[in-house]
């Protein structure tokens, strides 16, 4: 096992590539097709004529190099096939179905029609769709997340026969949406835009980046299915390590009849008498398992919390405590997430093998040597100015 341990450990584990998250995803709608197909028809409808030239012109270059050379018919998907062109959304067919997006030139007789697709699989009507424009030069566009390899696993089966159909009449393309964001880049965005313009088009083409990812391995998951009976012996050996850890506090807290609620497997705390007294001690042993530390923490809530919080004179006197303290133990009484209240903390770094062995009696000299003084001395400060009773101190029996 400790070979198999250092082979392990001298594996180069990838590094995480943290994605930029923009507004869409804040807002949980970066997946949403019609709010996709509108930020597309936005930029394509742009009063900035270059910028909307770029979206478009990116486009048809897409759509031509997926068609055949020697079709002719659509040669005229060119620059100059949409001089004058708009971008509707939501275009309503016969039956209430809808076009998600289209780009029409009226003067060159001109059309796009795009289905958008993020993660719904293909269930549309696309003859309806291409029948609906009375022009001649027209093409359907699939625009989906992955290449659309005209199977049945994303399609019903008459609206996949229809985009066989009309792929086999080159009058459909499928492309995707980092291809078009991809276009965009080559050909370049005009120069002296607008900052605005440069954030919203900057967090889309984030987005869509994203969303493309989403679909792919990572090179951290590609790492853990090649190496997955290594990863799942490590991953015992620190299920050991956390045993130990925790067995090692539950003899902490038995050894002195303290009460104690652990917190998942990350948190403890320490109760003289039961859930009910404060104060009380505070352990986080998360950072064990990260750094080899813990933080230790004398902690009060509720009346108790309250009362110290609305007296200025309690606070003085909690820190004449650690003034006078030689130990190096933080103070500041202050309301920690409306729930709780921190009087003193430190944390102790780097625990050496011993300590962590015996990690019973580490917490057992700690709260001796730099809490114990500081409980005494609390305890009496909140019995002259508190309702709260507290005598008796932890550790008793030491």
């Amino acid at each position: 096992m400790e070979k198999e341990l250092e082979a392990i450990l001298k594996l180069k584990i990838p590094k995480t590539i943290k994605r930029p998250i923009g507004f869409l995803e804040i807002a949980k709608i970066a997946h949403h097709e019609n709010i996709i197909s509108s930020i597309y028809s936005y930029f394509l409808n742009s009063k900035n004529k270059e910028l909307a030239n770029v979206f478009k012109d990116a486009l048809t270059s897409v759509i031509n190099s997926k068609l055949p050379s020697n079709e002719k018919h659509f040669k005229k998907f060119s620059k100059e096939s949409f001089n004058i062109f708009k971008s509707n959304t939501e275009i309503v067919v016969d039956d209430k179905k809808r076009i998600d997006l289209d780009i029409v030139d009226k003067e060159n007789n001109s059309v796009i029609i795009i289905e958008n697709k993020i993660y719904h699989h293909l269930n549309n009507d696309l003859e309806k769709y291409y029948k609906h424009y009375p022009t001649k030069n027209k093409i359907l566009v699939l625009l989906t997340l992955e290449q659309f390899d005209f199977t049945t696993e994303k399609s019903t089966i008459r609206s996949l026969n229809q985009a066989i159909d009309y792929r086999n009449k080159n009058q459909l393309v499928a492309i995707t949406h980092k291809e078009w964001i991809e276009a965009i880049k080559i050909i370049k965005l005009p120069t002296g835009l607008k900052n605005q313009e440069y954030v919203y088009l900057n967090d889309f083409f984030n987005s869509i980046d994203n969303l493309t990812k989403n679909l792919n391995m990572t090179e951290e998951q590609k790492f853990y299915f090649n190496h997955i009976e290594q990863i799942n012996k490590a991953s015992k050996v620190k299920e050991k390590a956390k045993n130990h850890v925790i067995n090692q506090i539950s003899f902490f807290t038995k050894k002195y009849n303290h009460v104690h609620s652990p917190k998942g497997d990350w948190w403890l705390n320490i109760f003289k008498k039961d859930k009910n007294s404060q104060p009380f001690y505070g352990v986080n042993y998360d950072g064990l398992f990260k750094n080899r530390s813990l933080r230790i923490c004398i902690t009060v809530v509720g009346d108790c919390m309250k009362n110290i919080y609305e007296s200025d004179d309690i606070k003085n006197k909690i820190n004449e405590i650690i003034l006078n303290s030689e130990n190096k133990v933080f103070s500041d009484p202050k309301i920690q997430y409306r729930r709780f209240m921190y009087l003193f903390e430190k944390d102790y770094t780097e625990l050496s093998d011993h300590n962590i062995s015996k990690l019973s009696d580490f917490l057992t000299e700690s709260i001796i040597k730099d809490f114990k003084p500081l409980m005494l001395q609390l305890d009496e400060i909140l019995s002259s100015e508190t309702n709260v009773i507290n005598s008796d101190w932890f550790p008793k029996k030491i």
